[in-house]
């Protein structure tokens, strides 16, 4: 059987298979020469590992002119979310000494390692010595680290001397900006996350997905349609990750001589894979939204399903008046798309799989039914109040109170009207 090119669930490090990125891959390096740091912002599965990890690789560092005077050490913190500061460096150092070069820094490092005598001063005493070796940390879930507790305002004094007065360098990558994690007011107000320039990671063009199937499907035998390429975006709105999956049946699809000449069921059987390898990233997408963002997610899924696939920031702005922050960080996250100056959710599977959420009705919530008619019953009209109980029936409990908000903070009365008989038509 011909092998699969395609692959997912785990980052990408072999150069040939890696593809775009080329503006992200120059704005690292850019700030690189002058030993700046990055952090790399982007949602789950829209390549940030692999952007970091290809760094490590020597044949990419030296083709981005980060020749051998620097040494890049990958830590994914992953799981990491107790560490103490000692056990941070313990691991960081040990890393970095199974790729440093120079016998005399590589000495300096396992004399500290070996003396567990780690502190402030010794770090720096430590990174003196080890230059003019330039050290990029690239730091994988760097979230983990900045929502634990145990790592102090101190702790990021110690790191942020170290990069600015050093050469030193970080490169973090987080889903959302690390301010966001900050477990107070001391953390958040440290002058460490000043040392970053924020680099969003979004998902792919068009033409960039066509041009790395294309190429992971040369000398296969295999071409897909150009229907079928369409399809495909659109089905991971360019997210990597998605399309390797949404590739990978498709691929397989081909192989198998009953679907060879039959597209729909080719499509159908790509599908239905999509649909439930992609679940499980699709409910943690929803499950670390805010509020404000599930708001917003849940009327651009029910109002895609309709057939209004995209909104105007006018249209936003009347059925979620509140809408700026939460639809920022939605395009940040690249949960919603912007194109020619209206927006759309991200991909069509998405919003399906939102709708089948808000509809979940085994769930439970926590008022009654009478508990929630009786909070919005005083902001609703009479006509959109009996309407609302033949509604919220048919919605999963746990988003009752959701509901209620989208319906109060329309604008009017007949806003209210409207948006309900949408939603009637949908269910």
């Amino acid at each position: 059987m011909q092998p699969n090119p395609f692959e997912y669930g785990n980052p990408i490090t072999d150069p040939a298979k890696f593809f775009g990125r080329q503006s992200e891959l120059n704005q690292i390096r850019d700030r690189l020469y002058q030993m700046a740091s990055t952090s790399v912002v982007g949602e789950r599965r829209i390549g940030k590992t692999s952007l970091l990890r290809i760094f490590t690789v020597p044949e990419v560092a030296t083709k981005l002119g980060l020749g051998e005077d620097y040494v890049f050490c990958y830590v994914d913190w992953q799981g990491f979310d107790q560490i103490q500061p000692v056990q941070f460096w313990e691991l960081v150092l040990t890393e970095l000494a199974n790729k440093f070069k120079d016998p005399t820094g590589l000495a300096e490092i396992k004399g500290l390692l070996e003396n567990q005598g780690i502190d402030e001063f010794s770090l720096r005493r430590l990174f003196a010595k080890l230059k003019p070796t330039r050290m990029v940390l690239l730091f994988d879930e760097f979230d983990t680290v900045v929502r634990n507790p145990n790592l102090t305002a101190s702790f990021y004094g110690t790191l942020r001397h170290l990069a600015q007065h050093y050469s030193l360098a970080l490169v973090t990558a987080s889903i959302r900006e690390l301010y966001y994690y900050c477990i107070n007011e001391q953390i958040g107000s440290s002058p460490f996350f000043n040392i970053f320039a924020n680099l969003v990671v979004e998902p792919f063009h068009e033409h960039e997905c066509q041009e790395l199937v294309t190429a992971y499907l040369k000398e296969t035998g295999v071409d897909f349609s150009e229907t079928e390429l369409k399809y495909l975006f659109e089905m991971s709105g360019g997210f990597p990750s998605l399309l390797q999956i949404a590739c990978h049946s498709l691929f397989y699809a081909y192989l198998d001589k009953s679907l060879q000449k039959d597209p729909d069921a080719r499509q159908f059987q790509v599908a239905e894979y999509f649909r439930r390898e992609g679940n499980p990233h699709f409910a943690y997408y929803w499950k670390n939204s805010e509020e404000g963002e599930k708001i917003l997610l849940a009327l651009f899924a029910l109002l895609h399903l309709k057939g209004e696939k995209q909104l105007s920031e006018a249209g936003i702005k009347e059925l979620y008046p509140r809408y700026q922050q939460s639809l920022l960080a939605l395009r940040s996250r690249s949960m919603i798309l912007q194109t020619n100056g209206n927006y759309r959710i991200f991909s069509p599977v998405f919003a399906q799989w939102i709708f089948g959420e808000l509809t979940d009705i085994s769930q439970k919530g926590e008022a009654t039914l009478d508990e929630w008619l009786k909070e919005y019953e005083k902001g609703l009209a009479t006509k959109g109040y009996e309407r609302v109980r033949e509604l919220i029936l048919k919605v999963n409990p746990k988003y009752w109170k959701m509901l209620g908000k989208i319906l109060l903070d329309a604008k009017n009365q007949q806003i209210i009207k409207d948006l309900l008989e949408k939603l009637k038509q949908v269910f």
